[in-house]
């Protein structure tokens, strides 16, 4: 016979009085364990480093454990001192139910063997993952009987449900029957019901549907959506169809080779959904100055605009730096300096660039450092860039200084070099320091 937990044959239990069979402190390496490689973050976040972990086994729990694409509950275990311990998962063990609990003080201690506990599940986490679970069931079924779609995966996420379909691709029309056929079942108010079946009669079952491989021996649990579905199934579930309250897809994306992934919400989700939506319409709104009809218009309209600005102030930087550059020449013409220096404030890379562009071949003896910062403030300290240029072994000599001076970190090839820093404000202190190198060399 199947072993059942309350919370399997009583979903609707949020809390119940248990016997401690056994406790202890668990070590920190244990919980938590190194990840495979490749492996996915585990759905139950690690508790704070901080915090010491303990654990109690009953024989029972309302607490669901994390299987067959369910994660698990989550809740507190309250003792007879009234001490309400959060518990953070729940792991099936040999025939009992092992509690994971978060003690607060290094003194704390989890309750004793034979203590009575009560165990309390974390109820609109569980209602929630109870809401998608049939709803899968649900899309699943209506899947093949529509479209012939075999369900080859699915995971429960925090913000949306996915289904894995075999199938190389799916059309709008295929993804809307689904769904509506889906809804429609919701006001249909199907019952929802789980029973034990022996192996022997699960023949008998029609609309039966079993994914991933069956124990060999002993009874299975099925979950049937009457009219609809049946389907081997250990999760949560809710009573009726009409408990899902509505079913929205989300999206559709490639899987693994072969399948589709949809991506979908169900119940609870589905009103914060459309009221996160219609938040971010009344925003959008209020700042386009439109109303929410005019919103996709107005955003194209001013994503055009932005556009055209930015290729504008490209050209215009470019027609700057061109101008700068050949200022730079002019300065540098006019004295025996090896090193030209310049600082520009509020520019970037690209800028220095193009004044290089045109420095460089008027100045082809002669090195030019340039430094700019992220401010477009005069003398503003912080992060920067710098582009030295010139003839190689004057670059390699100078570089190191550089990036002595200003904090940076960056390299090159031959007669260019470039990079960030982080001190930028002491350009003037690092062209000092370099037409020393570059003099004593």
């Amino acid at each position: 016979m199947v072993s059942m937990l309350l919370c399997q044959r009583e979903s609707y239990v949020r809390e119940a009085a248990f016997e401690v069979l056994a406790s202890g402190i668990l070590d920190k390496l244990a919980a938590t364990p190194s990840p495979k490689p490749n492996s996915p973050p585990p759905r139950t976040p690690s508790p704070a480093c901080d915090a010491r972990m303990a654990w109690v086994e009953t024989a029972d729990s309302v607490l669901f454990a994390e299987s067959g694409g369910q994660p698990g509950d989550r809740g507190a275990v309250v003792d007879a001192r009234g001490r309400c311990l959060p518990c953070v998962a729940a792991e099936r063990r040999e025939g009992r139910v092992r509690h994971m609990l978060a003690l607060e003080g290094q003194e704390e201690m989890p309750p004793a063997a034979g203590e009575s506990v009560t165990v309390r599940v974390d109820w609109e986490r569980r209602y929630d993952h109870m809401q998608q679970h049939t709803a899968q069931h649900l899309f699943s079924a209506l899947a093949h009987a529509l479209r012939g779609l075999v369900t080859v995966g699915w995971a429960l996420h925090a913000d949306r449900t996915v289904v894995e379909l075999a199938a190389d691709a799916l059309t709008a029309e295929d993804v809307a029957a689904v769904e509506n056929a889906a809804n429609e079942a919701i006001r249909s108010r199907a019952e929802v019901t789980a029973e034990i079946v022996p192996r022997d009669k699960l023949h008998s079952i029609p609309l039966l549907r079993s994914r991933g491989a069956t124990p060999t021996e002993g009874d299975l649990r099925v979950v049937t959506i009457a009219g609809l579905d049946a389907s081997t199934c250990g999760g949560t579930h809710v009573a009726n169809t009409a408990e899902l309250q509505a079913l929205q897809v989300l999206d559709t994306a490639r899987g693994r080779r072969g399948t589709v992934r949809v991506s979908f919400l169900a119940g609870g989700r589905v009103l914060r959904h459309a009221a996160a939506v219609h938040e971010r319409e009344r925003t959008l709104g209020r700042l386009l100055c439109c109303e929410p009809e005019g919103i996709v218009a107005r955003a194209e309209a001013t994503l055009a605009e932005v556009t055209s600005l930015t290729r504008q102030r490209k050209r215009l930087c470019l027609d700057l730096a061109q101008h700068v550059g050949t200022q730079l020449v002019a300065d540098a013409q006019h004295g025996g300096d090896v090193v030209c220096a310049l600082h520009c404030a509020g520019a970037d890379m690209d800028f220095l660039q193009a004044v290089a562009a045109v420095a460089a071949d008027a100045l082809t003896n002669r090195m030019l450092l340039l430094t700019a910062s992220e401010s477009p403030e005069e003398g503003a300290s912080g992060p920067g860039v710098f582009l030295v240029v010139g003839p190689p072994a004057l670059v390699q000599c100078a570089l190191p200084v550089v990036l002595r001076e200003l904090h940076g970190k960056g390299g090159g090839k031959g007669g260019r070099a470039q990079g960030r820093c982080t001190a930028v404000e002491q350009h003037a202190a690092a062209v000092t320091a370099v037409r020393g190198t570059v003099a004593a060399k």
